[in-house]
C-alpha cells in the first residue's frame, strides 16, 4: 500500500524546455481527488468536497475524480492539482502503473501533500523541441521510474526516485530552478536509448551510484553518442551497445562487469566508446570485459583504463576479441588483467610524444601485483625520422599471476636513423614448462668450456605481423623477477627456439653472442636477462624465449676403458651425478655402434666389444627439473694397448721385457675384474717421469708399450695401481724396476 495521501507516477518521458506562461492562454486548473470517484464533475455530479480555493481567478476551474482524465481532458499550459483524501489513490482508482504526460502541465500539491506514483513518462509530441512539464509546488515521488523520450522536466520543489527504479533517456532532460532538488534512492539502474540525435548529459538525471548503467536504442536507429559529463559510480555492470564518450572530469568507476556489443538491429554498428577519463575497474568482484567476436584484429578501442581492484588476486577478465587501448592509457594500480586467447593492445608513442617514464610505453604503474598475464601487442612504426617513429624502448608488460615479468626491445638508432621495425609485436608470458632437448646443449653456451645443458619451467613467446629481418638489432630484456636459480647472473644466457611452444623438434639456439650479456639484479624487479645488440628472433612464424642455464647437476669424471673383443664392461652409476632434484634418468649412447653397444639397465651401464677399434661413449643424466649433465669416456681394443682374451683370477704386474731394453719395452698387466688402472714411470729420484695408463679396464690381461726415447740411460721405477670399481673396491698397488741402456 502506498502512503496515506499519497499518489503513484511510475517513468516520466520528457521533452523541450521552455516554462509556459499561464497567463497567457485559456487555462484550467484541474483538482483530482479520489473522493470525486462517481461524482465527477464533467458527468454533471456535485462535489463532495469542495474546490479548494489556489488564488487563482480566471481560468476555468475543473473538478476530476482521477489523474487519468485529468491528463486526457487537459491543454498544454494547464496547472494539474492534487488533492488526495484518506484513500488510497493508486488502488481506489485503479490507475495505470505509467502516467505518460505528452504537453506542457505543471503539477501541483495541495497542503503540501506528496504526490507518489509508479513510473512517470514524458514525451512531449509538440511541434516544439523546448516544452517543458513542471512538477512545481509539493514532494514527487517515483516508485518506478522515470522515462524522458523528449522535452524538459522542471523539477522546483523535491522529486524522489526509489530504490531499484529505471531511468530511461532519449532527448528529454531534467532541470533544476528555486528550491529543486532530485533525490535518487538504492540501485538505480539508467539506461540512454539516443534515437533521433546525440545526447549531452547534464548530469542531473545520472544518479552518482547506480546499479546497472546502459547505452542502446529501442529502435532500428543507427548509432547516437551520449556524452557523459559528471563522474558515476555502476555496481554491477555497464552495457555499452550504443556509441559513448566522456568529458576529462567524468570519472567512471565499474565495480562489475562490462559488455561492449554492437546492437542486434539491422542499422546498428559497432559502438565508438572513449573514455576521456580512464574507465576505472575496481571493487572486490573479478571483473569480465566482453567485447565483439567480430572486433578486428586490431582490437575494440576504448580509450584509457586503470585497475584499481581491491585486491591484488582480484582480476580482470578480457572475453570475446580484442581490446585496443593504443589510443589512450592503462594504468596498473592492483588486480590482474587477464586476456585469455585474446590481445591487448597497448599503445606505443612516438619518440617524445609522451614525456618520459612508463607511460612512454602506453601503461603506468606495472608490477608484481598489477599486469597482464596473457598477451600484449604493440604496433611499432617507422617513418624514417626520430620524432616520427616509435620510442626506441617497447617494453610488453607480462608476468603470472604474482610475477612480474616483463619482456622488453630496445631498437636503438644507427647515426640518427630509427631501426624501428614497421610491425606489431605480440607478447605473451606462460608460467609453464615449454619442453624440448633438441640442441641441447649448447656448446660454449656461456663461455668456454660451460654449455648450456637446461632451461627454467617458463617462457615468453612472441610473434610479429609485419617484417623484422634476421638483421635488425636490438637489444633483448627478460625480467625473470623472483627468478634465482643460477650461481652467478652473469652466467644465465637467453635461448630461443622457433615455432611455437609444440614445436619441440625445433633446436634451441643461443641469442646473440655470450659475450654480448648484460645481466644484472635489482632489488625492485629482481634479475634481467639483457642480451645486447641481438639479433633474430622476431618472426610472423613465433619464437619461444627463456633462460639458458648451466647444468647444476655435477658429473664424475669417467676414465676410458681398453677392451677385449666379446667382453662386457658393466659401471654402476649411482653415485656418478650429484647435485640433482627429484630422480634420475639416465641414457647412454655410442659413437660407433659396430664397435660398442650399450644398454643401461637397473641403472647400470653395460656396454659390449664386438669387434677392434674405438667407440665414445656418453651417458646422460636427467632429473625431475629437466636439468641434465652428461659424462664420457672411451672404450677401445687398441689404444697403444695390446688385449688378450684370457681372464686373469687375480691382479698382476709382470717385468717389463726386454729388459734391459732400448728405447721400447712392453709391461704386461692382468685385471680380474673392472678397474680403474694406472702404470706411472719414476726416475731413481721418484719424479714422474711418464703415465703409460690412466684408465677404466675390463676384466682381461693387457700389454702396454713404453717408449723411453726421450729419456736418458739409468735405472727407472714403473708402478702400478688398480681400483676395482666392483663390490668394496678393493685396491691392488705393485711396483718394479726397469733398465734403460743406450
Amino acid at each position: 500500500m502506498k502512503a496515506k495521501n499519497s499518489i503513484i507516477l511510475p517513468a516520466l518521458l520528457i521533452g523541450f524546455t521552455v516554462i509556459v506562461n499561464p497567463s497567457a492562454f485559456e487555462q484550467k486548473v484541474w483538482y483530482v481527488d479520489n473522493s470525486f470517484i462517481g461524482n465527477d464533475v464533467r458527468n454533471g455530479s456535485s462535489p463532495v468536497i469542495p474546490v479548494p480555493d489556489d488564488g487563482i481567478t480566471g481560468p476555468k476551474k475543473t473538478l476530476s475524480g482521477d489523474l487519468s482524465g485529468a491528463l486526457a481532458s487537459s491543454s498544454a499550459g494547464d496547472t494539474i492539482y492534487i488533492a488526495y483524501s484518506d484513500t488510497d489513490y493508486g488502488t481506489a482508482t485503479g490507475e495505470q502503473s505509467t502516467i505518460a504526460v505528452t504537453k506542457n502541465l505543471t503539477f501541483r500539491s495541495t497542503g503540501g501533500i506528496p504526490i507518489i506514483a509508479s513510473i512517470f513518462q514524458l514525451n512531449n509530441t509538440n511541434a516544439s523541441p523546448n516544452d517543458t512539464v513542471i512538477f512545481d509546488s509539493g514532494n514527487f515521488t517515483l516508485s518506478g521510474g522515470l522515462t524522458l523520450m523528449s522535452g524538459v522536466l522542471n523539477v522546483r520543489d523535491s522529486l524522489i526516485i526509489s530504490d531499484n527504479s529505471l531511468i530511461t533517456i532519449d532527448a528529454g532532460s531534467i532541470t533544476l530552478a528555486g528550491a529543486g532538488v532530485v533525490a535518487y534512492g538504492n540501485g538505480i539502474s539508467v539506461q540512454y536509448v539516443p534515437s533521433t540525435a546525440d545526447y549531452v548529459s547534464n548530469g542531473i538525471e545520472l544518479p552518482a551510484t547506480v546499479k546497472n548503467l546502459s547505452f542502446t536504442r529501442l529502435e532500428n536507429t543507427i548509432n547516437k553518442m551520449t556524452t557523459l559529463t559528471t563522474p558515476v559510480t555502476i555496481c554491477d555492470s555497464l552495457v555499452i551497445r550504443n556509441n559513448l564518450t566522456t568529458y576529462a572530469n567524468a570519472l567512471i568507476t565499474l565495480n562489475g562487469d562490462l559488455i561492449i556489443a554492437k546492437g542486434t538491429d539491422s542499422n546498428a554498428t559497432t559502438p565508438i566508446t572513449i573514455f576521456s577519463t580512464p574507465l576505472t575497474l575496481a571493487g572486490s568482484e573479478n571483473t569480465i570485459i566482453t567485447v565483439p567476436s567480430s572486433t578486428p584484429a586490431t582490437g575494440m578501442p576504448l580509450g584509457s583504463l586503470t585497475i584499481a581492484k581491491t585486491d591484488s588476486a582480484n582480476t580482470v577478465t578480457l572475453l570475446g576479441g580484442n581490446l585496443d587501448l593504443s589510443a589512450g592509457v592503462i594504468t596498473f594500480t592492483k588486480g590482474i588483467f587477464k586476456t585469455d586467447t585474446n590481445i591487448l593492445y597497448l599503445a606505443a608513442p612516438t619518440t617524445g610524444a609522451v614525456s618520459g617514464g612508463a607511460q612512454s610505453q602506453g601503461y603506468v604503474g606495472a608490477s608484481a601485483t598489477s599486469h597482464v598475464v596473457g598477451n600484449v601487442g604493440k604496433r611499432l612504426v617507422n617513418n624514417g625520422t626520430i620524432a616520427g617513429s616509435t620510442e626506441y624502448l617497447n617494453v610488453f608488460p607480462v608476468g603470472t599471476s604474482t610475477i612480474y615479468r616483463p619482456f622488453a626491445l630496445t631498437f636503438n638508432p644507427v647515426s640518427d636513423i630509427p631501426t624501428t621495425p614497421n610491425a606489431a609485436i605480440v607478447v605473451s608470458h606462460v608460467n609453464s614448462n615449454p619442453d624440448g632437448l633438441q640442441g641441447l646443449p649448447i656448446i660454449d653456451g656461456v663461455e668456454t668450456g660451460i654449455n648450456i645443458s637446461r632451461y627454467p619451467s617458463f617462457y615468453w613467446s612472441v610473434y610479429t605481423a609485419g617484417n623484422v629481418g634476421p638483421s635488425t638489432e636490438f637489444d633483448l630484456s627478460l625480467t625473470g623477477g623472483n627468478f634465482t636459480d643460477f650461481d652467478y647472473a652473469g652466467n644465465v644466457r637467453i635461448i630461443r627456439r622457433h615455432g611455437v611452444v609444440g614445436d619441440v623438434n625445433n633446436d634451441w639456439l643461443l641469442q646473440g653472442l655470450n659475450t654480448n650479456y648484460d645481466n644484472e639484479v635489482n632489488t625492485e624487479t629482481g634479475f634481467t636477462a639483457i642480451n645486447r645488440e641481438s639479433m633474430a628472433g622476431l618472426r610472423t612464424g613465433g619464437t619461444i624465449f627463456t633462460y639458458g642455464l648451466k647444468t647444476k647437476i655435477v658429473a664424475a669424471f669417467l676414465y676410458n676403458v681398453v677392451m677385449n673383443i666379446g667382453t662386457t664392461y658393466e659401471l654402476a652409476l649411482a653415485g656418478k651425478f650429484t647435485n640433482y632434484e627429484g630422480t634420475l634418468t639416465y641414457a647412454a649412447s655410442s659413437t660407433n655402434t659396430s664397435v660398442a653397444t650399450v644398454i643401461i639397465a637397473n641403472d647400470t651401464l653395460k656396454v659390449t666389444m664386438l669387434v677392434d677399434g674405438l667407440a665414445m661413449i656418453t651417458v646422460k643424466a636427467t632429473d625431475s627439473n629437466n636439468d641434465f649433465a652428461t659424462s664420457s669416456f672411451k672404450v677401445a681394443t687398441q689404444c697403444g694397448v695390446e688385449c688378450c682374451i684370457e681372464l686373469p683370477k687375480e691382479f698382476s704386474l709382470n717385468q717389463n721385457y726386454p729388459n734391459p731394453f732400448n728405447p721400447l719395452t712392453s709391461i704386461k698387466f692382468g685385471v680380474p675384474q673392472s678397474s680403474v688402472v694406472r702404470i706411472t714411470i719414476y726416475d731413481i729420484l721418484g719424479r714422474e717421469v711418464a703415465t703409460l695408463v690412466n684408465a677404466n679396464y675390463a676384466p682381461g690381461y693387457y700389454t702396454v708399450l713404453f717408449n723411453a726415447n726421450r729419456l736418458a740411460s739409468g735405472i727407472y721405477i714403473y708402478r702400478m695401481t688398480l681400483q676395482s670399481l666392483i663390490g668394496k673396491h678393493k685396491i691392488f698397488t705393485s711396483t718394479k724396476k726397469l733398465m734403460l741402456v743406450k
